[in-house]
């Protein structure tokens, strides 16, 4: 299969011909390739797609080789998965990625963003970094890692939403009955505030998208005390 698919360089691949059509080890062949050996003990149907160039490292070959699923029915989407962590995000994002029990369910636009996610989460001087919630870690449970990627992504949805940050608000910042109230206006104030209170204006596109709402941080001084969400709700006419 990866000799069909073009794998490693044209050179390689006539040097690993040349080997087979001696009849020397197969794990010659291979090793001319650089193709890892543990790929040999999945099933033929799991090769659906060119592979990536794994690491040859024995830490990483030892890991993994304990990973492969036993269902072979589900061999092929499990190398798929773990081959597109790998492409995206790194070696240890693909270890963790091998170790989930379930990667036939979720729909494919899940684990696309979910290596965007994990790629920002190792680069902090981008600005995809600064909206992490929490950055992935090899420790974090599947369903951990999907509830920080929608975190995320509703931040993301956030600089849709707000641009730049909102020019105009409807009410001028001002103190009343001892009380700072500060309009909400970029992405930054949403987050920020979001952090100091514990709640979820961080969240909060859905409702700003509409224009039809506007957020105030009451604060005692320096300190943020509380929000005013003003606006036109459905519910409470």
């Amino acid at each position: 299969f990866a000799l069909v698919s073009d794998y490693a360089t044209a050179g390689e691949r006539e040097r690993c011909f040349d080997l087979v059509g001696r009849g020397a080890p197969l794990r010659e062949a291979a090793d001319a390739l650089r193709l890892p050996w543990w790929l040999r003990r999945l099933p033929a149907s799991a090769f659906t797609v060119p592979l990536p160039v794994f690491p040859l490292d024995p830490e990483f070959c030892f890991r993994i080789a304990n990973l492969l699923p036993r269902d072979t029915a589900n061999t092929a989407v499990w190398l798929q998965r773990v081959s597109h962590a790998f492409e995206t995000a790194g070696p240890d994002y693909a270890l963790w990625m091998a170790r989930q029990p379930d990667l036939a369910g979720p729909p494919d636009d899940l684990f696309m963003f979910m290596a965007a996610w994990a790629w920002f989460s190792g680069k902090p001087g981008l600005p995809g970094h600064r909206l992490l919630r929490r950055p992935w870690t090899a420790d974090m449970s599947f369903k951990r890692a999907r509830e920080e990627l929608a975190a995320w992504r509703q931040r993301l949805r956030l600089i849709e939403c707000l641009g730049p940050g909102i020019e105009r608000a409807w009410l001028a910042d001002g103190p009343a009955a001892g009380f700072q109230f500060v309009a909400l206006r970029t992405v930054d104030d949403f987050i920020a505030e979001s952090e100091a209170l514990e709640n979820c204006l961080d969240q909060y596109a859905d409702q700003l998208h509409t224009g039809l709402t506007a957020v105030f941080s009451i604060r005692k001084g320096t300190r943020r005390v509380a929000c005013v969400e003003i606006g036109l709700h459905e519910e409470e006419v």
